[in-house]
């Protein structure tokens, strides 16, 4: 990471204590070094999908052939009793926050619940038209993409030049999972003479139902693509992206959705903390 950097999904508090103890892989907390200018100066592009978890159980259901409006009522129900094991909803706030402990020092269910009230409270505001289930997904997707806000809010903080994005694909160009945990690398990697053609077959009717990747689908793929190697030489996505996030960690977050177009949502004003 000392010239430009990309990252998706970090795990920052994973065995990083930097405590001293065996299971220490690195010296320190990797937001406590970067938002101590351990990459200071360093541009980064970094993001998430806007529908990452519930995206991919939804995905898994179709790919065995369980039928649409059976997965999606399942799949909604499962986030609306506050999802399952490590991606409960307290259990992702719990990663976000770095508090992961049991006993002494953790962060129980009641203040948990206080959390995510303000957060769903938020939502709510930020999005009027979204009804009970749809801040429901935002707010697992918020919580799903804590840790990338919180390390592009952290080198920001530095004075870097930090570029959020997010990928939203319309229902029709990823059909089974909608926009899930995964799916940027689909973007990024989905072209025909990377693979064989048994393997193209079987990586479409895994992820998309089809034999084939929609024209919409591959159209945004080459403007990810284009992206990344834009910012991989210059230290910015291009010209049609967003500007970087400010020091005070509000910004923009550009939305890449299908045939390659931009959009744009605020960043910074819901944040997990």
């Amino acid at each position: 990471m000392d010239k430009h950097g990309v990252g998706m999904s970090p795990a920052l508090f994973c065995h990083v204590s930097g405590v001293g103890g065996h299971n220490d892989v690195l010296p320190h907390p990797i937001l406590d070094a970067v938002k101590h200018g351990s990459a200071k100066g360093v541009p980064l592009l970094i993001g998430h999908n806007s529908d990452e978890f519930p995206g991919f159980f939804r995905l898994l259901l179709r790919s065995k052939g369980l039928p649409e409006s059976f997965a999606n009522a399942a799949v909604r129900e499962i986030f609306k009793r506050g999802g399952v094991g490590s991606i409960s909803t307290k259990a992702m706030l719990r990663h976000a926050l770095g508090n992961q402990a049991v006993g002494d020092g953790a962060l129980d269910d009641a203040a948990c619940n206080e959390k995510l009230s303000v957060l769903r409270d938020k939502i709510a505001t930020k999005y009027p038209n979204e009804d009970e289930h749809g801040v429901t997904r935002i707010l697992v997707n918020t919580l799903a993409s804590a840790s990338s806000n919180l390390l592009a809010r952290a080198q920001a903080s530095t004075g870097a030049d930090v570029f959020s994005y997010e990928i939203h694909l319309d229902s029709v160009d990823s059909p089974l999972g909608g926009n899930f945990h995964g799916l940027d690398l689909i973007l990024l990697f989905g072209r025909k003479l990377y693979f064989e053609e048994k393997e193209w077959a079987m990586l479409c009717e895994h992820f998309v139902g089809s034999n084939d990747l929609t024209e919409n689908f591959v159209r945004t793929g080459s403007v990810w693509r284009t992206g990344i190697v834009h910012f991989a030489t210059h230290g910015t996505p291009g010209q049609a992206w967003s500007k970087s996030i400010g020091q005070d960690g509000i910004g923009d977050t550009t939305v890449l959705g299908s045939n390659g177009t931009f959009g744009v949502d605020s960043f910074g004003d819901v944040v997990v903390e």
